[in-house]
């Protein structure tokens, strides 16, 4: 049979691959070949080498047609090859409905269209079975000319039963599983980084995969969950929502809750009016969590609200009693703002279980008379300590602290800090913030506003802040720009994404999720990319900007804070990878974007949320949308994000606002 041409074009994103109609082979017309779509087909990339003058991506595309011949014939598979040496073009051929399939084998035709010989890279397609192993005969391999490959029985695979392990593309709304393997890139000579090939099995029997076990599902009576803690030991979650917390087991059963509200209130009263009478009229207010992390040292909860100006709560980690409130100083005071996942904390622990501290982020909401922005506080061993979230340091002039200037305000009163995620690496503290861009928003209040995301760095072990060093971060992505952060995880990288960024497993990584463009950060676009970045790089980007500016290169840039711009001054200093920043030179701002690896783009549905782990030495990550839905992906190597288009509800589909769906899923059994 000839090579049939692919009826869309590899380079454009204009036409989507979900709606590809490949072309049929008239020869079968009695097995139609449906359109790629969720749950019966998937597009993987298949090879791609990153070396300059050869940037094709080629992709290998596997078809699903979804053909019951029962469990003696097993299932058909269609594949469609792209390959080697510019070569764009397509074979294929599926057993005919009607051609005899021995019970003992499963017979698949393979035609493949070399336009070189692949003596050098023979490989073999592995396949799983549910109770026992299966493999291509070692005599059949790729030749240009087109040969029969017979699966055999009672081939056992370690190699395969670990890719079986990993489960990274198991659909649970479908009965088909698919086994990613990767391979050496055919007819390709080695480049300096890796290359992906991918070969991909589809079997549409229920006699061969298992369903995975159903979800459960944890539902607060009044819905709005905001955050959610897993305790590093025991497993337990933890959850923040609108007026209560609560305690759960690993599967989501409920084993505790606390009632946080709702309570009498007027974000107008400060102090609140549990401290002093207010002469604003208080209405019964829903009490929104901001803030849950765990105090390990001290085996409680800090859980801080949107109500009383935002004090917080220490709950005691076994049984959510209270153990304190502390609510008489104004440094209890945190932050009014109600809307959740706008602020956010690190807690740092002492050497000798003493002396841990909160660094802290929040938006103001134009008070900068009453809060700081940033801030680190310390966290007392006893719940009513006086000292209880004062400033680690504070003096006449210098203090743990970061105030909004009034002049900013008065310029753009709508200038606020939103603390997306936060983070500690090394001895370093970071946030991702979504904040006012000053430089394109024009001052009239009337005008488009504009937004930027930041990276903002600080050593644990300063407490002046004259380490405070913020940059632009965001991707880029076929001249589309990602600039709206909307959420971020601290990862490690798995052995095989390792090797490829070059950098050992035990070094952080950060996957982090932009909405397109710079407007609208209440309601981002839908438009929305995966990105990756490397701390190592974003260490090296900082450092050489500190050691810029200590040269005298430049200014400080910093005009939200500094209201003017400031010249760097000249220091004889050395500038590692450890310095922590002097009374000059500070505060530092970058001059250009730190620009992530853009893995995924999703145009439909927007991602709100990322996490991501290692599972036997492959990345998992996944994100969810703003619709309540999870995606699960593959982030092997080359920087190319392997993704599964198969999409499950965390719940109803019903659209939601937020990156938090009001009901928890869990998978159990694993």
């Amino acid at each position: 049979m000839a090579p049939l041409k692919p009826s869309f074009d590899l380079e454009s994103t204009a036409s989507p691959l979900w709606n590809h109609k490949p072309e049929r082979d008239e020869r079968d017309s009695a097995v139609p070949i449906p359109a790629l779509k969720v749950g019966n087909a998937t597009v993987l990339n298949f090879c791609e080498r990153f070396q300059s003058g050869f940037n094709r991506v080629r992709r290998y595309d596997t078809f699903d047609n979804g053909l019951g011949f029962g469990l003696k014939r097993k299932a058909t598979i269609l594949l469609h090859t792209i390959v080697n040496s510019g070569a764009t073009y397509t074979s294929q051929e599926t057993l005919h409905p009607h051609s005899p399939v021995p019970h003992s084998r499963l017979r698949t035709r393979l035609i493949c269209h070399w336009k070189r010989e692949l003596h050098s890279a023979p490989f073999m397609i592995r396949s799983l079975r549910q109770r026992s192993g299966a493999d291509i005969n070692p005599e059949n391999r790729f030749n240009p000319a087109p040969e029969l490959a017979t699966l055999e029985d009672g081939v056992d695979d370690s190699r395969a039963q670990r890719a079986k392990d990993i489960r990274l593309t198991e659909l649970r709304s479908s009965t088909t599983m698919w086994l990613c393997w990767r391979l050496p890139c055919p007819g390709c000579p080695p480049p300096p980084g890796a290359l992906l090939a991918m070969i991909v099995l589809s079997l549409t029997s229920t006699a061969l995969v298992s369903l995975p076990p159903p979800f459960r599902t944890f539902s607060p009576p009044e819905g709005g969950l905001t955050h959610l803690v897993i305790h590093d030991k025991t497993g337990d979650v933890y959850v923040g929502a609108v007026n209560w917390i609560f305690k759960l087991s690993r599967n989501l059963t409920q084993l505790r809750g606390h009632v946080t509200g709702p309570v009498q209130d007027n974000e107008k009263c400060y102090p609140p009016p549990g401290v002093q009478s207010c002469p604003h009229d208080l209405v019964l207010t829903d009490n929104v969590n901001k803030l849950l992390l765990v105090d390990y040292a001290q085996n409680r909860l800090l859980a801080c609200g949107s109500t009383s100006q935002g004090i917080c709560q220490f709950l005691r980690l076994d049984d959510l009693f209270k153990l304190g409130e502390p609510h008489h100083r104004k440094e209890h005071y945190l932050s009014s703002v109600s809307e959740s996942g706008t602020m956010s904390g690190v807690l740092i622990e002492g050497a000798d279980g003493h002396n841990s501290k909160l660094f802290i982020g929040t938006p103001i909401d134009g008070k900068s008379e009453y809060f700081p922005t940033l801030s680190s506080r310390k966290l007392m061993a006893n719940e009513e300590n006086a000292d209880m979230f004062s400033f680690v340091y504070q003096d006449e002039f210098v203090s743990s602290q970061l105030k909004i200037p009034s002049d900013t305000l008065s310029k753009f009163p709508a200038f606020d800090i939103y603390y997306i995620y936060s983070f500690k690496s090394e001895q370093f503290v970071y946030y991702l913030t979504l904040q006012l861009d000053t430089q394109l928003t024009s001052p009239d209040a009337s005008g488009e506003q504009f937004f930027t995301s930041k990276i903002v760095r600080l050593c644990v072990e300063d407490p002046k802040f004259y380490s405070y060093v913020e940059f632009p971060i965001g991707c880029t992505k076929d001249g589309v720009e990602y600039r709206l952060i909307q959420d971020a995880f601290l990862s490690r990288p798995g052995q095989q994404l390792a090797r490829t960024l070059g950098i050992s497993e035990k070094e952080d990584i950060l996957f982090t999720v932009f909405s397109q463009g710079q407007k609208n950060r209440a309601k981002p676009p839908k438009e929305s990319a995966l990105c990756l970045f490397t701390l190592r790089r974003i260490k090296e980007k900082i450092k050489e900007r500190i050691q810029s500016c200590y040269k005298g290169e430049g200014k400080l840039s910093l005009p939200w804070l500094l209201n003017k711009e400031l010249a760097c001054i000249n220091s004889p200093l050395q500038i590692d990878d450890n310095f922590c920043g002097q009374d000059f030179n500070q505060p530092l701002g970058g001059t250009s974007t730190i620009e992530g690896t853009p893995l995924f783009v999703d145009k439909d549905d927007g991602m709100t949320s990322v996490a991501a782990y290692d599972y036997r030495g492959n990345t998992v990550a996944f994100t969810g949308t703003r619709s309540g839905r999870m995606k699960k992906s593959a982030c092997l190597a080359c920087h190319s994000l392997l993704s599964d288009p198969a999409l499950w509800s965390t719940g109803d589909s019903s659209p939601r606002h937020g990156n938090l769906a009001p009901t928890m899923a869990a998978q159990t059994g694993h």
